[in-house]
């Protein structure tokens, strides 16, 4: 094939190319929705400054969990739900607000922002997962975490974008784990938001007050990419998993189904109370 040929047959490979790709945009809105999110998450990566944080692991967590924070609001009104299928345009309303460009931040949960986070941290180079925890009562009330490896330690750490905080062992120092939390027998375990502000009942927590999320160290489930429980975490000590709580209701397999119920299942059985000493 002589060389007229050859830009000829390629210009024509990359016109149906092209053509191809705008009408799967066009006909599949998950398509284009998913490629939107992407290039909307891309531009709040580069606007984190992460990249400043330098080389340390804990500081560049933190500066993406901050950002994460402190740049949406913890308020599931009418605006959330209209905005919760329309993830672009809960990006954009984060983008504009980071950027100055708006007084309003974006309506967000634990989900959302958790979510938000977790390819963040993907992006930056490291193993990270979504973590579902419940309530041991009426409902089961759920809270929505993730969970990042440190690439230095290899042990996975606990942060929540909710809270803005991670949990310090108060012994040792370290950073702990989801297993650490759920597993513990005596809880010793404090909220940071860093290393320079822990503690309890601390005026500089954001919404809701981080005492709050003790309850949830009971039962935690470790998600997949499809949104299914992939492991279970259990202290049976602290949650029934075949009794329904006061007020009735279902057993919590019963109510999670095969969602939050996988059979791959990690049990403890400590009984030590959780409260705030």
């Amino acid at each position: 094939m002589n060389s007229r040929k050859k830009i000829i047959v390629l210009s024509v490979m990359g016109i149906a190319l092209a053509f191809g790709v705008k009408e799967g945009i066009r006909k599949y809105p998950d398509i284009k929705s998913g490629f939107l999110e992407q290039k909307r998450r891309d531009e709040i990566y580069n606007l984190s400054g992460v990249d400043d944080a330098g080389e340390n692991f804990h500081a560049r967590i933190d500066t993406l969990m901050a950002f994460v924070h402190n740049n949406s609001e913890h308020n599931i009104d009418d605006e959330f739900w209209s905005d919760f299928r329309n993830k672009p345009r809960t990006l954009d309303k984060f983008l504009a607000y980071a950027r100055g460009q708006s007084d309003d931040p974006p309506n967000m949960k634990c989900s959302t922002r958790s979510k938000l986070l977790l390819p963040l941290l993907e992006k930056a180079g490291y193993e990270a997962r979504l973590i579902d925890m419940f309530k041991y009562k009426s409902g089961y009330n759920s809270h929505v975490v993730v969970e990042v490896k440190n690439d230095r330690t290899k042990k996975w750490e606990l942060y929540d974008p909710t809270y803005q905080i991670y949990w310090k062992n108060s012994g040792t120092g370290e950073r702990a784990s989801l297993r650490d939390l759920v597993f513990s027998g005596d809880f010793t375990f404090t909220p940071c938001h860093d290393k320079d502000r822990c503690g309890y009942n601390r005026a500089d927590h954001g919404y809701p007050p981080p005492e709050d999320v003790r309850d949830f160290f009971g039962l935690a489930i470790v998600m997949d990419e499809d949104s299914q429980g992939e492991k279970m975490l259990l202290n049976i000590g602290r949650f029934d998993l075949d009794t329904p709580p006061a007020g009735g209701g279902e057993s919590f397999c019963e109510w999670g189904r095969e969602r939050w119920c996988p059979k791959n299942r990690e049990i403890g059985v400590f009984r030590q109370s959780l409260k705030q000493p």
